[in-house]
């Protein structure tokens, strides 16, 4: 989950003196381009780095020590990796209510985080154990996200959505499949990564040509 959000956490970092500017001229049509530009650029890194890492979990369990090796292994990296893909889908919505005279809902957000937190762990990891804490991490992230972008849509009119972004979203659902239908073929190891990350730049290199 970390190595799919650093390049996020960057590239937020590089935005935010422009959201403050565009804020305080008042230009919500940059505001609005830089929200767009932002959930297009975030679903692009982390989506790539996702579907990187989910083809190549086989071989970095080949390197992990065996006390990191269980059965859900997989199911929960695809959790709390997908949890933050969907992060970045929702652009910059927390940053454009911290610059905003409506910060205080960033505060009232993050009380809802903390309660989905606490109760999705209660409800599912009696059932699921490790699995049920990372599905609750994905069902409270992305509920945690799509308030924000709820929020900013209320208060200000704005969505992070556009043409691009759909189509990019499906690329990597497709990918995503296709990739999981080649994690699950009877190839062997080597030719699986090799398909797979060959299939990966492929598309990366389709899409933004």
């Amino acid at each position: 989950g970390t190595v799919v959000a650093v390049p996020v956490k960057s590239l937020i970092a590089s935005i935010r003196p422009f959201v403050a500017k565009a804020w305080a001229r008042e230009d919500y049509s940059e505001i609005d381009k830089l929200y767009k530009k932002s959930a297009l650029n975030q679903l692009a890194v982390t989506g790539f780095i996702f579907l990187f890492l989910w083809m190549n979990l086989d071989l970095f369990l080949l390197i992990l020590p065996h006390e990191y090796h269980f059965t859900s292994f997989q199911i929960v990296f695809f959790y709390i990796g997908l949890s933050e893909v969907v992060k970045g889908a929702t652009g910059i919505n927390g940053m454009i209510l911290t610059v905003s005279e409506k910060q205080r809902y960033n505060f009232y957000s993050g009380l809802v985080l903390l309660a989905l937190t606490v109760l999705g762990n209660w409800l599912l990891i009696p059932y699921l154990g490790l699995s049920g804490a990372a599905l609750a991490s994905l069902l409270a992230l992305s509920l945690f996200n799509f308030f924000k972008l709820y929020l900013v849509k209320r208060f200000y009119g704005l969505l992070p959505g556009s043409r691009s972004l759909l189509l990019l979203s499906i690329s990597l659902i497709l990918g995503l499949l296709v990739l999981s239908f080649l994690k699950e073929s009877d190839y062997n190891l080597t030719l699986k990564l090799l398909l797979g990350n060959t299939f990966t730049l492929i598309l990366l290199a389709a899409l933004f040509r």
